[in-house]
């Protein structure tokens, strides 16, 4: 057993020369970490609540609201950028707001709980 102890401490010295960290010292710094490890997995466990997901119960009971359809939107700008490697005929003709309207996303809510489906 002391030759085992001797060669060890003769590994330690080969590959650890200088002064050796001591773990008892660390026990401050060990205890703080464990201390912020069981914070996080008790934060996790008990108040944390994903809010991305669609199942959630405390949403349940908050009414929808329907959002307004996207024609009612009268933009002050709207800026159209073209791809610059492919050439247009119409580079320089200005757009109607008739057309830019026709663009938008239209939502038509027929469910009872504001649900709807997108049109063009």
């Amino acid at each position: 057993a002391q030759m085992v102890r001797d060669d060890i401490s003769l590994t330690m010295d080969y590959l650890m020369p200088g002064k050796r960290p001591n773990p008892t010292a660390r026990i401050a710094e060990f205890v703080f970490v464990f201390v912020a490890m069981m914070w996080f997995v008790i934060h996790k466990q008990f108040f944390f609540e994903n809010d991305r997901t669609e199942h959630i119960r405390r949403w349940s009971s908050v009414k929808r609201y329907p959002i307004h359809d996207g024609f009612e939107m009268q933009p002050d700008l709207v800026l159209i950028f073209h791809n610059p490697n492919h050439e247009y005929s119409d580079n320089d003709r200005l757009m109607s707001k008739n057309t830019i309207m026709r663009a938008l996303v239209s939502c038509h809510e027929d469910d009872e709980d504001g649900r709807g489906e997108f049109e063009r």
